[in-house]
């Protein structure tokens, strides 16, 4: 970088152009004298300063017009690409997975940071000469998998941004190879093959219930293509929390704010669904209250229900009220099924299916099992 040498603007043209002000004193309290990395000084001077962070605005643009850092695996693709803005949000983070899901983010430097940390690392196939189990026969390590991974029950949560299941290093980790899972599974933690082998029944073999629709969201991406390809149970609750919590505050005399169902993220939830391929038992709670006051109208041109009702290849499909009350005979629920489950008859019903862990009832575990 060479001082100067760009068209001359005066100090104030280069600050509107920054959209701030320097301070050169800024730099006036540093230990020592410091040096930029074209080894020129750091000097206590306004102009000076000024004219530096001007060079460096233009040639992060520069760097931004070469275009993006792009992330593939498979059909699943990450463009990231700097916006010229202040703040800390300057990162637009394009997800997309598969052909039909698309999410533009908004990310910070330290999250974009995680992302392409987490991109490249590699799932490694190479054999571990220290392991016994996996000079096993395969089919002799699958009974081994098969004991190690019972059925089991798991209440996600901790989708914190410093959480075990943050979403930023889960975008990078596109397979889903990476998520965290709790100590009952901790054959997955012996080494990389047998994670991989075992893995998929991991996700077979687990029932996941989640506390709202953003949640579903985050946790189809979590838990990467597979993940997704493998899941074969899901239950959670038709609304967003955060449709309640605005609700109350622009209501906060009456229900009106909170008998809504939500809207922001519900296409993209089934749309994620729908890349469940191995997908069998799903359990979706409704808010009754809801189901009662809408008319028949709202409630089928609702944008999210409409794409969930094209939801297709499940073994059962349950609706159920906030105490796990059957809505099946629900007007609304009736129509819902009748698009999700079309082998359903007129009466609602349908046949039991053998869950997860080989009893007839439905795909969801018994109550009687230990929770993760």
């Amino acid at each position: 970088m060479v001082l100067e040498l760009s068209p001359r603007l005066s100090q104030k043209e280069m600050e509107e152009v920054l959209g701030y002000t320097v301070d050169p004193m800024a730099f006036a309290n540093l230990p020592t004298l410091y040096f930029y990395s074209d080894l020129l000084p750091v000097f206590v001077n306004k102009r000076r300063q000024t004219t530096r962070e001007y060079e460096a605005w233009k040639e992060a643009g520069r760097v931004q017009n070469q275009g993006g850092h792009t992330i593939e695996c498979g059909n699943d693709k990450i463009v990231i690409t700097q916006r010229r803005a202040l703040g800390f949000y300057k990162f637009c983070v394009e997800l997309k997975l598969g052909l039909d899901f698309s999410l533009p983010l908004l990310f910070t430097e330290a999250e974009t940071l995680r992302t392409i940390a987490a991109a490249k690392l590699r799932t490694s196939t190479a054999r571990s000469s220290t392991s016994l189990l996996l000079d096993l026969p395969f089919e002799l390590r699958k009974f081994i998998y098969d004991h190690a991974l019972p059925p089991r029950k798991a209440q996600i949560t901790g989708f914190a941004p410093a959480g075990p299941c943050n979403v930023p290093f889960s975008v990078g980790d596109l397979t889903g190879f990476y998520l965290p899972w709790t100590r009952h599974r901790t054959v997955l933690a012996l080494n990389r093959q047998i994670r991989q082998e075992a893995l998929p029944l991991a996700f077979e073999r687990t029932a996941f219930r989640l506390i709202d629709i953003d949640d579903v969201v985050k946790f189809l991406i979590t838990i990467g293509s597979i993940g997704r390809d493998n899941i074969r149970s899901l239950e959670f609750p038709w609304e967003r929390m955060g449709d309640m919590v605005f609700g109350c505050e622009e209501f906060p005399n009456g229900l009106q704010g909170l008998l809504k169902l939500p809207d922001l993220h519900a296409v993209r939830c089934v749309q994620l669904l729908k890349q469940c391929k191995n997908l069998a038992f799903l359990r979706i709670h409704f808010n009754k209250d809801i189901l009662k006051h809408m008319s028949k109208k709202d409630f089928r041109n609702d944008p999210g229900i409409k794409t969930l009702r094209t939801l297709s290849g499940l073994q059962k499909f349950e609706a159920v009220g906030d105490n796990d009350e059957s809505l099946e005979h629900d007007r609304h629920v009736r129509w819902l099924r009748w698009g999700i489950s079309p082998q359903v008859g007129r009466d609602g019903l349908k046949q039991d299916v053998e869950d997860i862990s080989g009893n007839k009832h439905h795909l969801f575990l018994e109550s009687s099992q230990q929770q993760d």
